[in-house]
């Protein structure tokens, strides 16, 4: 966490999507030597995808275990994404949370750290994003990696806060992304001080 010009910034890495992959990860993955096991993706019953990463995650999923104890982050996106990444030449899509309609939803299951460095760890919690949430930028991507799961949920974003005097905090989750060349321009990603008209919802 730390402070610039007065905007709080608390910035949470989870994993690295650029790990060793394996074989594809789906419902019942099958389990390889060389499987990525800090990425999962699972299909749902209507077809949509749940894209999971975090340490070991595929494993957990496949034990059977709990990941309420656990950090995670998750991806859901609609089949109709991942069949626009397989046609694409980097085999990714981008997508900014910025603009709204698209039918993706995030998952942060994060452990915040003690009040006091004394003080017992905080439990875990789960923030929910949308693209088009008020105050909410960033980018969102499904990747089909060459190795490993099917697909990969990506995103690095940024949910600011306005205080009830107009001061801002801001919380920033990261997964990493894949380079894209079609990557979306972002409004209001830098500085505030750089920031154009804010949008209606924003204000």
């Amino acid at each position: 966490m730390r402070s610039q010009s007065g905007v709080l910034v608390t910035t949470v890495v989870l994993a690295c999507f650029g790990c060793d992959a394996g074989a594809p990860a789906t419902s019942e993955p099958a389990t390889t030597a060389k499987t990525d096991t800090n990425h999962a993706a699972i299909r749902d019953a209507n077809g949509d995808y749940a894209l999971y990463t975090g340490r070991d995650v595929l494993g957990r999923i496949q034990r059977g275990e709990n990941l309420e104890d656990v950090p995670y982050m998750l991806v859901r996106v609609p089949a109709d994404l991942v069949t626009a990444a397989q046609a694409t030449p980097g085999h990714v899509v981008s997508l900014s949370l910025e603009e709204p309609g698209s039918d993706i939803e995030i998952a942060v299951h994060w452990q915040g750290p003690p009040e006091t460095p004394t003080a017992d760890a905080p439990p875990f919690t789960t923030e929910v994003f949308h693209p088009g949430d008020p105050w909410l930028t960033g980018i969102a991507q499904v990747y089909l990696p060459e190795r490993g799961p099917e697909a990969v949920g990506l995103f690095e974003l940024t949910k600011w806060v306005k205080g009830a005097h107009g001061e801002l905090a801001s919380q920033t989750h990261s997964t990493g992304l894949a380079p894209d060349d079609r990557m979306p321009t972002l409004n209001y990603s830098g500085r505030p001080t750089q920031w154009p008209a804010l949008p209606d919802n924003w204000r």
